[in-house]
């Protein structure tokens, strides 16, 4: 017989690892398989998110108080660390929507893409050419009389 008692609490998924589109405070930011964990009651399931990920969203982990003491892939439980941050899963479209106070990011320009994920790019070259050319004939008449 199936355990459905999940169910009752609003819980839509198991624990386990699935792919989910990365919002956080309404901007996308990647697409990752992510781990999600037995929560309480009332939170459902919950995602694991390392410190690393979490920086590379943009998360200035030093403001956050108690994150250095944590181990580096361990689970960060984000919304008892972060007063008013949350984690939502929407299941429908696969994808998990995280806020946090702006206080805690880092000031990054729109469109900034960390060092680490640069490319190298390929080998290449440019060529220019141009050319100009310029004709000028004068004609001088000569006086017969």
């Amino acid at each position: 017989m199936a355990d459905l008692s999940r169910f009752e609490n609003g819980q839509e998924l198991p624990p386990g690892t699935y792919r989910v589109d990365i919002y956080l405070n309404n901007g996308y930011m990647a697409t990752r398989d992510v781990t999600f964990n037995t929560g309480d009651s009332e939170q459902g399931i919950v995602p694991c998110l390392t410190r690393a990920q979490l920086a590379s969203m943009g998360l200035n982990t030093a403001s956050v108080s108690g994150m250095n003491l944590l181990v580096d892939d361990a689970c960060v439980p984000l919304t008892s660390m972060i007063h008013d941050a949350t984690a939502h899963l929407d299941v429908g479209q696969q994808r998990l929507n995280l806020t946090i106070p702006q206080a805690f990011m880092s000031n990054r320009a729109r469109g900034y893409i960390p060092p680490e994920l640069w490319d190298p790019g390929i080998n290449a070259g440019l060529l220019n050419y141009n050319f100009s050319g310029n004709s000028v004939q004068n004609r001088i008449g000569s006086n017969s009389r």
